[in-house]
């Protein structure tokens, strides 16, 4: 990755503060949005009632893939992140 490519990373992640994340358990797909906070290696923080589906998902599999983006009026300025790792 390029000083540029994780410049506009850094960017990115310090302009928007929610995130929508896909878990998954039995065969099932499930998004929920969340906030988050990140630090200087890229590594996402959030905090979720463990009642909820997506943070019971991840218990059972903490396999977990995300995007972060910003509203757009127009489908050729669409910009964003996606990742996939382990919560």
């Amino acid at each position: 990755m390029t000083a540029d490519d994780r410049a506009a990373i850094r960017r990115m992640l310090e302009a928007h503060n929610t995130l929508t994340l896909a878990t998954s358990a039995g065969g099932r797909a499930w998004a929920a949005t969340v906030f988050y906070a990140s630090d200087r290696d890229f590594n996402l923080y959030f905090v979720s009632d463990r009642r909820t589906r997506h943070a019971q998902e991840m218990n059972a599999n903490p396999e977990v893939a995300l995007a972060i983006n910003a509203d757009v009026d127009n489908w050729n300025e669409v910009r964003g992140l996606q990742m996939a790792g382990r919560a």
